[in-house]
């Protein structure tokens, strides 16, 4: 469960002008409309897969994929403020360490690295959405980082130049930036922006456990579940979001990834059909899990689904989408 009064506080200090000095792929001075002394609060959204297709690896060692991706009202909030220097982090809530692996500091050396004499940035991140839960949050603070800096140090970088570097950062960077509902191939950094009518209603059930990305792919390949992506399109998904027919969109919702996560955590079929049982319209997996996603007809509906399921989760949270992905505040 989330430790909703637990401070975790790290500082890491790199030197951020003399990190980029060594590194800069681009050789332009502080831009004249950096801020040394500014502040910005973003909020950044959850991402829940709706469909997820996964293909076989491929040569430099990530899966193709096809996913259905769409930010929901579920949030971690993000202070950041420019320094004079170096980069820190604080972490409350979530039990999630604020080392040099947090995608809040991976996407700050990446911004930092492409320009020379830049000030540093301290981060106070209040976690809402739980880690290692197929829910990118970590993608999702990775994008608000960026976005935050980008103003903040008065870069004002084209919005291509932010996507590429957001897929550095991770592979669902690209897409938790502008959130809403869209479609993911590649690795799944490459997006495009789905119609999606009306309000999608949730019922997000939170496992009592985690499960980490690469750990559930990494079986997934041990049980050989990667099918060809070829004729898999999920056009009945699409059509279905488009129109804003949830009895439709139930019967499409897909996950690959859910035999190799349901066997290192064998309880978690209880837990899908558990929403169902409780009267969802439909239930699937989010990501690499071990989140369930029941798909309701409106607020009322979700919020009997929720009381009826709750036992079955450490948590459940009743939600809707689409929202934007990084908002500021």
């Amino acid at each position: 469960m989330q430790a909703r009064h637990r401070y975790m506080t790290a500082t890491l200090e790199w030197l951020a002008a003399s990190t980029s000095g060594r590194d800069a792929v681009a050789s332009q001075q502080r831009p004249q409309g950096a801020q040394r002394s500014a502040r910005l609060r973003a909020r950044a959204a959850a991402k829940v897969n709706l469909g997820l297709y996964v293909g076989p690896l491929r040569e430099d060692a990530h899966h193709e994929v096809v996913s259905v991706l769409q930010s929901i009202a579920i949030w971690d909030e993000l202070e950041v403020e420019v320094v004079p220097e170096g980069l820190g982090l604080e972490v409350e809530g979530g039990g999630l360490p604020p080392d040099e692996t947090n995608l809040v500091l991976v996407a700050a050396r990446e911004l930092a690295r492409r320009s020379r004499d830049l000030p540093g940035a301290r981060f106070r991140l209040r976690k809402g959405i739980p880690i290692s839960a197929g829910l990118g949050g970590g993608s999702a603070d990775g994008a608000a980082a960026l976005i935050a800096l980008d103003r903040l140090w008065g870069l004002h970088l084209p919005a291509v130049n932010l996507q590429t570097m957001a897929a550095e950062v991770g592979s669902d960077v690209p897409f938790c930036i502008g959130g809403g509902t869209g479609v993911a191939t590649g690795r799944g950094e490459k997006i495009r922006e789905v119609p999606a009518a009306g309000t999608t209603w949730w019922v997000v059930g939170i496992d009592h456990e985690h499960l980490a990305t690469q750990h559930v792919y990494n079986h997934f390949d041990e049980l050989d579940l990667a099918a060809p992506l070829e004729g898999r399109w999920p056009t009945e998904l699409l059509d279905a979001l488009a129109k804003g027919d949830p009895e439709r969109l139930a019967a499409t919702l897909h996950n690959d990834l859910e035999p190799a996560a349901f066997d290192l955590l064998p309880g978690l079929p209880k837990a899908k059909q558990r929403l169902r049982d409780a009267g969802a319209l439909g239930a699937v997996m989010s990501g690499s899990g071990p989140t369930m996603l029941g798909l309701c007809r409106d607020e009322e509906h979700a919020t009997q689904v929720a009381r009826a399921a709750r036992s079955a989760f450490a948590r459940t949270e009743v939600t809707r989408g689409p929202v934007p992905g990084v908002t500021f505040g």
